[in-house]
Formats: C-alpha cells, sequence, structure tokens
C-alpha cells in the first residue's frame, strides 16, 4: 500500500517488465495447479517515487522474478524490494515463495530490515484519531512457511518467525512512556505456528472459482526466547465464483484471536484486511471482518475495474463484539492485465473507510 500526497510510478522498458510485488502472490498457501498457460520466466522491476507528511521524498526499487520450476507448478517468486526517503529511513525486504514440481511442497517466506515512522492511536475499536503517538523504529526479521499437500487440496503447514523492534524516535510523553502498553519498549519477538489450508482454488494470481480456507494456531513465549508470550488463532474461508465469462465475484471472512499478552503491534488490525483504514488503525487482540468484491475483466483490452466493500471490528474478545463496533468500508479499483498467461494484473484501488480514503498500487488481486 501506497498512501501519499504524490506518487509517479516509473515504469522500466525493454526486455525488463515492470510492476510491483506487496507480497508473494499467496504462493505460500495455495499450491494445487492453475487453469493457465504457462509463460516463460519473467523479470519484472518498477522503480518509483513518492511523498507522504511521515516519510517526506521517498524513492525505491521493486524487482521480483517470476517462473515456475516444472509445467504445470504454481508461480514461484523471488523479489528484493528496497526504500529510502530523505527523512533517513529506509526498508529492504527479500522476499520469497518458492513451489516444487507437482505442487507437493512450498517453501514462503521473507527476510527484513528496515528503519520507517508509524503512528499508534490506542488499543480498542474506539480509540481516538486525535490522541496519537508518532514514533520510529528499527526493525528486523525473518519469517520462514512450509507447507505439503496431504490429499487433494488439503493441505498441512508449519511457520517460524523472529522479529526485533527497538526504537529510535521515542515519544517525549503520552502512553509509550508508561507500562500500559505492551511493546512500547524495544524487544523480541520469536513464535512457531501450524496450520491447516483446503484450496482448491482455480488461480492463485486471479481466482475465478473455487474455496479457500485456512486455519492456523501460532506460539510465541520464553521457550523460544521471546520477550512476550501469546498464543494466536485464526481462521481465513474465501470463496470465488464466476457469474459471467468476464466477472467474478468472491467473499472473504477472517476471524482472528490472541490470548496472553502481546505486543501492540502483533495484534490484528482491521486496515490489514479492510481496504479504506490506515494499517494501524483500530487494533485489538481479537478481530472479525467480512469482504466482498466483483470484478470485470476485461472492460476493454487488457483493462477492467472493481468494486468491493467491506465491514470489521476488534474487541479483546471475540465474543464483545457487537453490532456497533463494525467500521465499514467501500471502494473501487482500476485493473490493468500485465501477463496474460499467468492473470496477473496491476490493480489501483481506492478505499474510502469512515476516517480516510487510502490508495492502494500493488500486482495481484487483494484476496
Amino acid at each position: 500500500m501506497i498512501k501519499s500526497t504524490f506518487c509517479s510510478l516509473l515504469f522500466l522498458c525493454g526486455s525488463v517488465e515492470a510492476v510491483m510485488f506487496t507480497d508473494p502472490p499467496e504462493s505460500d498457501t495455495a499450491l494445487t495447479a492453475d487453469t493457465v498457460a504457462n509463460e516463460e520466466n519473467k523479470l519484472l522491476v518498477i522503480p518509483f517515487v513518492f511523498y507522504s507528511p511521515e516519510t517526506k521524498l521517498a524513492v525505491g526499487i521493486y524487482p521480483s522474478y517470476l517462473f515456475r520450476i516444472a509445467p504445470g507448478c504454481r508461480p514461484s517468486s523471488i523479489s528484493l524490494p528496497m526504500f529510502y526517503t530523505t527523512n533517513k529511513q529506509f526498508a529492504v525486504n527479500l522476499e520469497f515463495g518458492i513451489t516444487l514440481p507437482e505442487n507437493r511442497h512450498n517453501f514462503a517466506g521473507n527476510i527484513y530490515f528496515e528503519k520507517w515512522p508509524n503512528v499508534f492511536y490506542g488499543i480498542g475499536g474506539d480509540a481516538s484519531a486525535d490522541n496519537i503517538d508518532d514514533y520510529t523504529s528499527r526493525n528486523a526479521g525473518i519469517y520462514l512457511s512450509y507447507k505439503r499437500r496431504y490429499v487433494s487440496s488439503l493441505y498441512y503447514g508449519v511457520d517460524f518467525s523472529l522479529f526485533n523492534r527497538k526504537y529510535t524516535v521515542y515519544p517525549e510523553s503520552g502512553r509509550f512512556t508508561t507500562s500500559e502498553i505492551i511493546g512500547s519498549v524495544s524487544g523480541r519477538q520469536t513464535g512457531f505456528g501450524f496450520s491447516i489450508t483446503w484450496d482448491d482454488r482455480d488461480n492463485i494470481l486471479y481466482p475465478g472459482d473455487g474455496y479457500y480456507g485456512a486455519v492456523s494456531v501460532g506460539y510465541n513465549g520464553d521457550k523460544l526466547g521471546s520477550d512476550y508470550d501469546f498464543k494466536s488463532y485464526s481462521v481465513d474461508l474465501r470463496k470465488y465464483m464466476t457469474v459471467r465469462d468476464t466477472d467474478t465475484f468472491s467473499l472473504w471472512t477472517v476471524i482472528v484471536a490472541i490470548d496472553g499478552d502481546p505486543p501492540f503491534w502483533a495484534m490484528p488490525r482491521i486496515g490489514d484486511y479492510i481496504r479504506g483504514y490506515e494499517p494501524m488503525r483500530h487494533i485489538d487482540r481479537g478481530l472479525l471482518a467480512f469482504q466482498v468484491e466483483y470484478r470485470i475483466h476485461p472492460i476493454w483490452k487488457r483493462l477492467g475495474i472493481a468494486f468491493f466493500a467491506g465491514t470489521g471490528a476488534v474487541e479483546k474478545r471475540i465474543a464483545n463484539i457487537a453490532s456497533d463496533d463494525f467500521h465499514t468500508a467501500a471502494g473501487f479499483g482500476i485493473r490493468y492485465l500485465l501477463l496474460p498467461g499467468e492473470k496477473l494484473n496491476i490493480r489501483i484501488d481506492f478505499g474510502i473507510g469512515g476516517e480516510s480514503t487510502e490508495l492502494y498500487i500493488e500486482a495481484g488481486e487483494a484476496f
């Protein structure tokens, strides 16, 4: 996501095609064969410039290599996005998602380092936007995931994460100067997780039919060398339907619950699931979110459009969520088909939430 008052994308020409990947396109969770024609391996690069009040002028480059290890495999990717701003903030992230022949094994993850500004609004769905704490932290981490197909479209997997945060710009007063906010001091989070996934989508880059469902359990604690002790549970359910040859209707439901004492930056966030809200806006230990999207592609040559709406709520416990806790958003987007053989789109989405309007420029669909 890029939220800015100015944003320009400069695409490279020649033998290198240009695109932006913000995450490996779900290759870590979807392993069955795609119903698309295999394409040649592609190196995709995007240099860009943007401006925001938090970063000032920022420049970066996002190279990504998209390939298939064997015919019939789902696509694999390796990316290395890098950013730098005139506020002396920077980020570098090695991302990968590798699917082996016959789609039986998948390895995914990322290794990253960043120094970046952020905003803390508080915990809870009713946290005021008028009471914020600005901070900058230096973060380094690694996330590794392995999934294996068991039978048909059923998979099991394990993952490991290690994250270290050190604050470099700290509020002089406010909630961060007290002990009431877990995670307001530098610390390390170490976790291990297990997941079971059902995935029979016809394509991971542009799903048109099928189901995706995942149940995940994670543990973070001192036995793994973590400064924080908590357990996480999540359910991710998606349904895709082709309405006409050019239209797709999709639904997404997410439930996340955390038990224990997580740092605030590890809590589920509405902005991670509902387009139209800032990433750190509305966070807590429990989250319930719904989203629908209708895509029409193409409407003219390689161009398509999409309409979406969503609602989400956070509370300390899922059982405490009430109808008036939900925050809604809606929006529309433009799609450009970059790789026809892979059905890979560049999408530009405008999400309008209750307090803000967010701009998203990414490759691949939101879900």
